[in-house]
């Protein structure tokens, strides 16, 4: 990682703002497998989202200053904090039946050679077939979006995640740089790994 990258996250509050995503994930984890279905697990869910969220955007405002995985690491473990409490919510069925009405509402207002859509069964029609689109459209996103939250939220997972978040805090509060920087200082940078490869290549070409 550059150095350029690491002066730039000095004195900024990633470094906070790892350690709250961190902690909240793994209270939650603590909290889901002893007490799931107490009024404490639901409130740090609740506390566990607001944490997400503010992970996610202090992470997009000061994308060009933090290091890359800092921002990976706040992105991936805000979106599974802030997508837990709407894993089973439907949000495409909302979507489709909200652009129905207004659908609806819209062809009323419908003049000239289109003032037929603007009642009776054809406006109901036209209505639901909007409202059809946009549900299909939507359910494929949310499924999507949805379903990779779920992964994102199994325990072990989550667990995980908090892990990376709070070694990522410590690393960065104690000035060793990054977990890739750490990565790096005991299997070798990614320069060395490419020379050691264009080396090994030579070698199997003058072999041939």
């Amino acid at each position: 990682m550059s150095e350029r990258r690491l002066d730039g996250m000095e004195g900024s509050i990633a470094e906070y703002v790892l350690l709250a995503a961190g902690v909240s994930a793994l209270l939650i984890v603590f909290l889901y497998l002893k007490h799931k279905d107490s009024a404490v697990y639901k409130a740090m869910v609740l506390i566990g989202m607001v944490a997400g969220a503010a992970a996610i955007y202090m992470a997009a405002i000061n994308y060009g200053e933090w290091t890359d995985e800092c921002v990976v690491i706040c992105i991936v473990a805000g979106y599974a904090m802030v997508i837990r409490p709407f894993k089973n919510i439907d949000f495409a069925v909302v979507l489709g039946i909200l652009a129905v009405l207004l659908a609806y509402a819209y062809l009323g207002e419908m003049t000239g050679d289109l003032e037929g859509l603007s009642h009776g069964t054809p406006r109901i029609i036209v209505a639901i077939l909007a409202g059809s689109i946009v549900y299909m459209v939507f359910n494929f996103i949310t499924k999507a979006a949805i379903f990779i939250g779920k992964v994102l939220n199994w325990w072990p997972f989550l667990f995980i995640i908090g892990a990376l978040c709070i070694a990522e805090a410590a690393l960065i509060m104690s000035g060793s740089g990054t977990i890739v920087d750490l990565y790096n200082k005991y299997y070798g940078s990614s320069s060395d790994n490419l020379a050691y490869l264009a080396a090994l290549k030579s070698a199997v070409v003058s072999f041939k």
